[in-house]
């Protein structure tokens, strides 16, 4: 008598596309990643900060002339960076 194996839920295989095979666990982390991308880039473009960055990088002299603090939006966006990089190591 031999021992029975029971596949964990997320490591199923699933066919998409005819012959490309993707566990569960592959197709949520695809899936979760867009929404997460979708969302920012709802976000850069709707909130003030988003706003504000993308009027930093593209011109700066108006930026500024708007009122938007240049280095208080670069340090935002720097140490907001940060855990991304994974840092301090």
């Amino acid at each position: 008598m031999g021992l029975t194996y029971r596949v964990p839920p997320l490591q199923v295989q699933v066919m998409l596309f005819g012959t490309l095979r993707f566990n569960v666990a592959e197709i949520a982390v695809m899936a979760g990643s867009a929404v997460i991308i979708a969302m920012l880039g709802y976000l850069q473009t709707r909130i003030r900060m988003g706003i504000s960055c993308q009027a930093t990088v593209s011109d700066p002299e108006m930026a500024e002339s708007f009122g938007i603090s240049l280095q208080k939006v670069r340090y935002i966006i720097f140490f907001s960076a940060l855990p991304w990089q994974g840092w301090p190591v």
